[in-house]
């Protein structure tokens, strides 16, 4: 069963891998800017997470497989938002629907959650689009 186990987790890693790798080549992304995303992603998704874990109780009714299908790492719509307010970005509720639209066209959760990979296509969109001006941000 561990056995079993390790390689079905190792399975879903290469995906992983494989699904990021294909975002940023179609993103036209290079390895040190995927890398800024990533700490970037990671780092949002840190305060997020420990919003979540302290504000919400897991039902005791919940099997292991719906917690573990809860575990995604992935950032919500509000976090997106306040990343982009986080560097500077005025977001009006014009440019929050688009960006809604946006995320719901490229998330694969329901509520709209954005995993990593999504999050590089969300990143390049924002650019393409000169969302809310974030073009002339420093880097």
């Amino acid at each position: 069963v561990v056995q079993l186990l390790r390689g079905m987790y190792r399975r879903d890693d290469e995906q992983a891998i494989d699904k990021v790798a294909r975002a940023a080549e179609q993103c036209r992304f290079k390895a040190h800017e995927v890398a800024e995303f990533q700490g970037i992603f990671l780092n949002w998704y840190e305060r997020d997470h420990s919003v979540v874990s302290s504000d919400a109780q897991t039902p005791a009714s919940e099997t292991s497989a719906q917690k573990e299908d809860k575990e995604v790492t992935a950032l919500s719509r509000t976090s997106l938002v306040r990343l982009l307010r986080s560097v500077g970005l005025k977001v009006e509720s014009h440019d929050r629907d688009r960006l809604n639209n946006k995320i719901s066209e490229i998330s694969e959760h329901a509520q709209g959650h954005i995993e990593f990979a999504d999050f590089l296509r969300l990143m390049r969109w924002l650019l393409d689009q000169d969302f809310c001006g974030i073009s002339r941000l420093q880097v």
